[in-house]
């Protein structure tokens, strides 16, 4: 089993983080620049790994906010126990972790990509994923995608040999984003019981997607056995899905996303809708109408949920907006 990259982003002291991604993964060199998200960074050892810092957004509540980017070549330098310990200290910054890869070589060769993902097409599978994606070249490389990134799980399978050496077999990478990437670290990386952590893997990726000896119609509420391979490869492991708590509603946050996400796009487009500058008066009108517009429509999208995060005696002004009466 192996695993990376690992990332994620921390609030606390810049030294301290410093410090302690420098023991495990090298030399810290300032990079003199930094992303499209953080004005400083610097280089990690020499497998890529990076540190940034300094945020472009989100002003003083975000000032000592830090992304730590951990590759999966520096994580396979480290192995799997040193990065399972790196994981571990890195937790005591109370990270919020965006992505972290777990991958397992099939050497025995149990199912090829485009085995998989023909059971897949032919829904020979329980789960809820959809998407799916198969690439080959000519040189014999196949890579066959279940899920996607967006949804925060992917799960992809690939010839190894070419990339990773002789013997390697296929490739399963579990590739998880965002709060799932926090959910498979806690689950693999930080857990103190003796569970084989095969058995974790395994379990995880038929939580994702469960390759059944489904008949062409039968429905998908039913019960059916494994396919041969698929029992074979993860030993009949139990599926245990990832299943995310439902993030409570703040108003604050709303607040955070509309300053942060929503106002930059905003003055794009009614810059895009209003390109002459000439006629100031008429240029005003039409991003007051725009602006009025977008207000009602949204208005009255507004959910019962999201109403009880203003007070009672302001509810009815959105009802108000969306009729608008502004």
């Amino acid at each position: 089993m192996g695993l990376g990259p690992l990332k994620g982003t921390i609030r606390g002291d810049l030294a301290e983080l410093r410090a302690l991604l420098v023991e495990f993964v090298g030399d810290a060199v300032p990079m003199g620049f930094g992303n499209a998200w953080y004005g400083e960074g610097v280089k990690l050892g020499q497998l890529g790994s990076r540190l940034y810092s300094a945020p472009r957004l989100g002003g003083e509540a975000r000032r000592t906010e830090a992304l730590f980017e951990v590759t999966q070549s520096a994580c396979d330098a480290l192995g799997f126990e040193r990065t399972r310990e790196l994981a571990r200290r890195l937790a005591a910054f109370s990270p919020h972790w965006t992505r972290l890869d777990v991958h397992w070589d099939d050497r025995a060769v149990h199912q090829t990509p485009r085995g998989a993902i023909e059971a897949f097409k032919q829904g020979q599978y329980l789960g809820r994923v959809k998407k799916w994606s198969f690439w080959e070249d000519g040189d014999g490389g196949e890579t066959a995608y279940i899920g996607s990134r967006q949804s925060g799980q992917l799960l992809r399978i690939y010839n190894a040999d070419p990339l990773h050496g002789e013997g390697t077999g296929v490739r399963w990478e579990l590739e998880a984003h965002r709060d799932h990437a926090g959910a498979l670290v806690e689950r693999l990386l930080l857990r103190d019981d003796d569970t084989p952590l095969a058995v974790v893997f395994w379990a995880t990726v038929r939580g994702l997607v469960d390759f059944v000896d489904r008949p062409e119609g039968a429905d998908h509420g039913e019960r059916f056995d494994p396919l041969g391979w698929w029992a074979a490869l993860t030993a009949n492991v139990p599926r245990v899905p990832i299943k995310l708590p439902r993030a409570p509603q703040l108003l604050e946050r709303k607040m955070t996303w509309l300053r942060d996400g929503v106002a930059p796009s905003l003055a794009l487009v009614l810059a895009a809708i209003c390109p002459d500058h000439r006629g100031e008066h008429r240029s005003l009108d039409r991003h007051v109408v725009y602006l009025r517009n977008l207000v009602r429509e949204g208005a009255k999208r507004v959910t019962p949920e999201a109403l009880g995060l203003i007070p009672p005696e302001r509810r009815a002004t959105v009802r108000l907006l969306a009729q608008g009466a502004f």
